[in-house]
């Protein structure tokens, strides 16, 4: 059985955005590790294996254009974005993994988490892709 060790970096304003999902136990045979700041920190999103980045309050195409040019190339990349904000995204090319609409409630947040888990680790085991993170078989 193989064990994945996924490294998210959490970017925004507000940190309590993302309590919920620290507290929510990863799926078997994974660990998480989790990083914060309230403004984008290129030492985080070069290391992180999914970057998590709240654009509420922040000028969304260069904070996401900054994010891509940090995270590493496998790094997957979800938004969480006003509806004002998420037609101006549409113009960055598709390194871009998910973007999900504010407002959430924290059971939405959990929801979208759990759900993201889940059909990407699926997909990618089906796929013979590499999963997130560190994997050790």
């Amino acid at each position: 059985m193989y064990h994945c060790h996924v490294r998210f970096y959490f970017t925004g304003a507000q940190p309590e955005l993302f309590a919920p999902l620290k507290e929510m136990p990863p799926l078997e045979a994974f660990t998480h590790e989790f990083w914060e700041s309230s403004e984008p920190e290129k030492s985080l999103g070069a290391k992180a294996d999914v970057i998590l980045a709240d654009l509420r309050n922040k000028n969304a195409i260069e904070t996401v254009r900054t994010l891509i040019s940090w995270k590493k190339a496998e790094a997957e990349l979800i938004l969480l974005a006003d509806k004002e904000q998420i037609e101006s995204l549409s113009v960055i090319p598709g390194e871009i993994t998910d973007i999900w609409t504010l407002p959430l409630s924290a059971a939405e947040l959990r929801f979208r988490f759990l759900r993201w888990q889940q059909n990407n680790n699926t997909q990618r085991i089906l796929a013979n892709e590499p999963l997130p993170g560190e994997c050790d078989q």
